[in-house]
């Protein structure tokens, strides 16, 4: 991307921020509780309290918190309600998430542990309660135990406008691909008096038990706590259980001029390691001697929000957020013998505990047709002593510093336009090479300037009339790689390290164009066209390799290289949805993506689609969703595909009076042991499970009994 294109984006950005309105609103009550007036009226909705849809018209987020998004961004952006998430009864956030549209989610198996990546590989920024988690192996492993009976809302915002969020460098990206969106979890938050218990069991020997009591009250005082219990034994053999305690707690007051809450979540738990399978085989596990755990599994996060309501549409917001991740990576070999050195393997204990310390300051603008919001971010990141798959390689100690602006305007009675536009300052006060994948002795790094990541982007929504509303964005970005990833050199026909190898900033310009139209109430249909010109994109070629080129004897001489190349990325997203009947809504969402002939098209599905129907009428409730992934590879260096299954979920309930509901429920009910991991790289040292499989376990199913008291 020539510098010329980013010069016009940035003049045009700044050009829209020197011409906002400048009459106010008459009171922060007339402009607290929206984003902006609606375009129009449009079409018959359907009943969103019983759809199988929501977008980001849903999203409920005052245009004065930070974590609000622009018109144009709506409706490109998903969200999944506590309402849906009781109907479809998942077993864990992951699960949701794999099911939203356009979303990868990969299970990794032993130490790399689940990764979730959109549109065709882009990081996706983590947000709870407003604080940013940096998303590491912990952080998989906090999501994984995150108890779904404790969430309000998930919500995805994918797509190129987001500035306001969170930063656009990511703390663990050594190539420098930046967040491409954000996925944006709220626990529960009590509207009304609350008084609910639920008590579940299924196969695999799973037990669950939640409380949950809050309140809101005239005075505008609101309290909220939450317990959760669940243990999963897993399947036979499988080593692939996990149990948690969770609790969380808030308070808050809300007056006519400030607002504050404060809120805690707390978890401890643990989760088996599952290992892959031999080659073709889905019944016998290639090394049951080796066996691998993380335990305990914890996580602390602690928020505080502020607003200040000024006169006249002014408001102030501060924020401070902390969150604590701490693990314990323990495997045992049990007499497996070291190939390489003729000894028995030493049991592994790799522990990490990594801290984020976040501080947030912005200021509003609101009139009765523009909104004007600027302000700053600090990330301060610290692991005393390494992650967890590079344990003992510590410590690291990183900062980013932000800064961001961002203003919308409605235009007459049918445009809305926004812009934005954001910096994020890297720097690393201590740190080592070794998390990028690199070799024995890393060299440390003291007090370095990463780079600065660059990002400037515009968008509009047209409401053209009652049916059809149209929407685009641009956006350009600039993101750093750290300086010590290592390239690949082919000698002899042989792939090698090079360490002399430079890589310049992953430059990405950014096009959506879209269309939503509300036809009747039972039928509603979005689609959504992206394409993403990228420059100096980076991707792994060998992974597992010493200096000479040959498979690494251990992991500590172990590099992974890299190249860069340009890559053109394109697809859409398709959903049709509506109610078909007061009682019977219904989604359906297709993605397709390719790369053409890069090899990072190869790494995700090109298509994949889900289907859900729900059901609501007198005492019975129900849910019933299809999910259809494509063929894909999860690795470049792997020669073998994963993925191309369908999986079925349902769902019903019974409500047998006021107080008591009782709920059956099956995931994966067609029993389907599909993988989304397969290794392919041997390890001269160990005779294990490296080449294989890690498949699903199966079939999960359930009765849950909820209790309103």
């Amino acid at each position: 991307m020539n510098f010329f294109r980013y010069k016009i984006l940035l003049q045009l950005t700044l050009i829209s921020l020197s011409i906002g309105g400048t009459a106010y609103a008459d009171s922060p009550d007339s402009v607290s509780q929206v984003e902006l007036p609606a375009q129009t009226i449009i079409g018959a909705k359907e009943k969103k309290d019983n759809a199988a849809y929501h977008d980001g018209n849903d999203y409920k987020e005052p245009a004065y918190s930070r974590l609000s998004i622009p018109e144009s961004s709506k409706a490109s952006t998903e969200m999944i309600t506590h309402e849906q998430i009781e109907r479809m009864h998942p077993h864990s956030v992951l699960e949701i998430l794999q099911r939203a549209m356009g979303i990868n989610y990969t299970y990794q198996g032993v130490k790399v542990r689940e990764t979730l990546q959109d549109r065709g590989g882009d990081n996706l920024g983590l947000i709870i309660d407003g604080s940013y988690i940096v998303y590491s192996q912990q952080a998989r492993g906090m999501l994984s135990n995150l108890p779904v009976s404790m969430i309000e809302s998930i919500t995805i915002v994918r797509d190129s406008t987001i500035l306001t969020l969170g930063p656009i460098e990511a703390f663990k990206s050594p190539t420098g691909a930046p967040n491409q969106g954000f996925v944006v979890i709220k626990t529960l938050k009590s509207a009304q008096k609350t008084r609910q218990l639920s008590l579940s069991t299924g196969n695999f020997s799973t037990n669950g038990q939640s409380i949950h009591i809050g309140d809101k009250t005239d005075n505008g005082l609101s309290y909220d706590f939450a317990f959760a219990h669940k243990n999963f034994g897993g399947k036979s053999n499988w080593n692939n259980g996990y149990d948690y305690n969770a609790v969380l707690a808030k308070i808050g007051k809300t007056t006519k001029t400030t607002s504050n809450e404060l809120s805690l979540y707390y978890n401890d738990g643990s989760s088996e390691s599952q290992m892959g399978f031999v080659r073709g085989s889905t019944s016998v596990i290639a090394d049951p001697n080796y066996v691998a755990a993380y335990d305990p599994v914890k996580a602390a996060i602690l928020g505080y929000n502020f607003y200040k309501h000024w006169s006249n549409g002014s408001t102030t917001g501060f924020s401070l957020n902390y969150n604590k991740l701490d693990g314990r990576f323990t495997a045992k070999h049990n007499g497996i013998m070291n190939n390489t050195t003729g000894k028995i393997f030493a049991d592994e204990y790799n522990q990490e505990d990594e801290s984020v310390y976040e501080g947030s300051l912005w200021h509003t603008w609101q009139t009765k047709n523009s909104v004007t919001k600027i302000g700053m971010q600090a990330l301060k990141w610290k692991s005393p002593k390494g992650a967890i798959y590079f344990y003992g390689y510590g410590p690291f100690d990183e900062q980013i510093y932000s800064a961001y602006a961002s203003y919308q305007q409605k235009a007459g009675r049918k445009l809305t336009w926004d812009s934005a536009v954001r910096i994020d300052r890297h720097h690393v006060t201590d740190s080592t090479e070794k998390y990028s994948g690199a070799g024995d002795n890393p060299k440390r790094i003291h007090d370095e300037w990463l780079g600065s990541a660059k990002s400037i982007a515009l968008g509009a929504a047209y409401q053209a009339d009652n049916t059809y509303k149209l929407f685009a964005r641009t956006s350009y970005t600039e993101t750093p790689p750290n300086s010590y990833i290592v390239g690949d050199k082919v000698v002899g026909g042989k792939h090698k390290p090079d360490f002399s190898a430079k890589f310049d900033d992953d430059k990405r310009l950014k096009y959506e164009i879209g269309v939503t139209a509300n036809y009747t109430p039972a039928f509603n249909t979005s689609l959504t066209g992206f394409y993403y010109d990228i420059q100096n994109d980076k991707s792994a070629v060998k992974q597992g390799i010493d200096v000479n080129g040959n498979s690494a004897a251990s992991a500590v001489d172990s590099y992974t290289t890299y190249t860069q190349s340009n890559v053109t990325r394109k697809g859409l997203e398709l959903s049709f949805h509506g109610m078909l009947n007061q009682y019977l809504s219904y989604n359906t969402a297709y993605t397709y993506f390719t790369a053409g002939s890069d090899a990072s098209s190869a790494l995700v599905p090109h298509s994949q689609y889900t289907m859900s129907l729900m059901y609501d009428k007198d005492t019975y409730s129900g849910a019933l969703s299809v999910l259809h992934v494509g063929t894909f590879k999860n690795a470049l260096t792997d020669t073998t595909n994963v993925g191309n299954f369908t999986t079925l979920n349902a769902s019903i309930s019974k409500r047998i009076n006021s107080n008591l509901t009782v709920s059956i429920f099956g995931d994966n009910i067609t029993n389907q042991h599909y993988a989304t991991n397969h290794r392919d790289v041997d390890r001269p040292d160990f005779t294990g499970a490296v080449k294989g499989y890690w498949y699903d376990a199966g079939a999960l199913y359930g009765v849950q009994l909820d209790y309103s008291f």
